[in-house]
Parts: C-alpha cells; sequence; structure tokens
C-alpha cells in the first residue's frame, strides 16, 4: 500500500508525501529482511547514505552475495555514497582484489590492501602496502617474489644478458635495481637464507660464499662454491 501511495502522491505533485511513503516502505522492507527491495526503495528515493547503510547491514547479515539481485544495486549505492570500506568489501565478494585494494589503500587499511595487492599478483604494490603498515620483513619477503618473478620472466624471454636498447633490457634494468635495493635490506634484517639466494640467482658467488664464510658457515660456503663449481673459492 505505502508504494501506491507514494505513486499516487507523485502524480498529484505531492512530493514530501510521496518521499515519506517511500521512506516508511524502505523502513518496512529492511525491518523484514528484504534487503534487496530496500535498497532499490532508497535508492529511487535518492536516499543515497540510507541506501548504503541497508548495503552494510544486509552485508553483516550475511544477505548480499555476487550476481545477487541486491548487489549491483549495493556497488552503486556503496559508490555515490563514498563508502570505500563498503566498496572495498564488496569487490573483494566479488573476487575484484585490485580495485578491493585501492579502497582499502584509500581508507587507509594498508594491511588489507596489502593482501587484496597479493591476491591480484600485484606484488610490488602489495609489498608497498606491507611496508606502509609497517611489516618491513613481509614487505622485503613480497619484494622477493616479485624480483623471483622478474628474472623468471627474463629468462623466459632469453633477456638476463641482453645489451642496452634490445627488448627486455628495461626488465632486466628493474630487476637489477631491485636486487640492489635488497641486499641491503635482507642484511640488516637478519634474512641470511634470502640474501645467499638471490645472490647466487644473480650470479654474485663470490659474495654468496664470503657472507656464508663471514656468517660462520664454511661448510655450506664450500658447498656452494662445488656447486658452481667455482674451486678457486
Amino acid at each position: 500500500h505505502l508504494t501506491e501511495a507514494s505513486r499516487l502522491y507523485h502524480r498529484a505533485g505531492d512530493t514530501a508525501a510521496a518521499r515519506l511513503c517511500s521512506r516508511e516502505m524502505g523502513t518496512w522492507l529492511e525491518t523484514h529482511g528484504r534487503f534487496d527491495e530496500a535498497i532499490d526503495a532508497w535508492l529511487r528515493n535518492s536516499d543515497i547514505k540510507r541506501a548504503a547503510h541497508t548495503a552494510r547491514h544486509a552485508l553483516e547479515k550475511g544477505r548480499l552475495r555476487a550476481g545477487h539481485g541486491a548487489f549491483r544495486s549495493a556497488m552503486r549505492a556503496a559508490r555515490e555514497a563514498g563508502d570505500h570500506t563498503l566498496l572495498a568489501q564488496l569487490y573483494e565478494m566479488e573476487n575484484a582484489w585490485e580495485p578491493a585494494a585501492r579502497e582499502w589503500q584509500i581508507v587507509g587499511n594498508s594491511a588489507k590492501a596489502a593482501t587484496a595487492f597479493s591476491r591480484a599478483g600485484l606484488l610490488s604494490e602489495a609489498a608497498a602496502a606491507e611496508l606502509a603498515a609497517g611489516n618491513t620483513e613481509s614487505s622485503v619477503r613480497l619484494r622477493l617474489n616479485h624480483l623471483r618473478d622478474l628474472y623468471a620472466r627474463l629468462e623466459r624471454q632469453g633477456s638476463i644478458h641482453t645489451v642496452p636498447g634490445t627488448p627486455g633490457t628495461s626488465l632486466r634494468d628493474d630487476a637489477a635495481s631491485e636486487t640492489k635495493n635488497l641486499l641491503p635490506l635482507l642484511e640488516s634484517l637478519g634474512m641470511l637464507p634470502e640474501m645467499i639466494e638471490l645472490l647466487r640467482a644473480t650470479g654474485q658467488v663470490d659474495e654468496a660464499v664470503n657472507r656464508l664464510k663471514a656468517s660462520g658457515q664454511p661448510g655450506s660456503a664450500a658447498q656452494l662454491a662445488q656447486e658452481a663449481y667455482r674451486w678457486d673459492l
């Protein structure tokens, strides 16, 4: 009856009464758990904040699902209300990890942004978010994973030893720069195994052997030299 009353008031030109009926209808729908209809009712009434509130309520109650009738309406309400936390949660529900991460960044939740970036496979951005969250070691580990990806791509391209101006040079330079930046961080954090792995992967066997010797691991140093066929070490 409220819906019909709203239409009649609209036809009669009584906008205020029509809006009041729509608000009462939205409240009734939400109270009775008909969230999809309630969100649409608030949107029709241009009550964006209340639509976003109802969408949050539906999410908390587990009544929103990606692909569900109310989902697009909830997304619209969150976007128009500027509710970035709700947007991030909705993006995560449909596995849209990169936009979710961007929304978490907007609200300053670096830890959740890092997780979402990782799920999106954007390890460099994830590392930056972890650092912003104060998780230095986690950030460095993500940067290491990103660096492994870079070297794997270079190996697939056959571009590890390219000369300037040839395809793959930019990627190689990025990998070399990141390697240079990571080594002192690994040392400061005491991440010796990771440092040795990186030195070995980048052909710096001499340095890796010396680091192992300096850390009191002559046996590991000798084994590495042997595996690298560096009998001179």
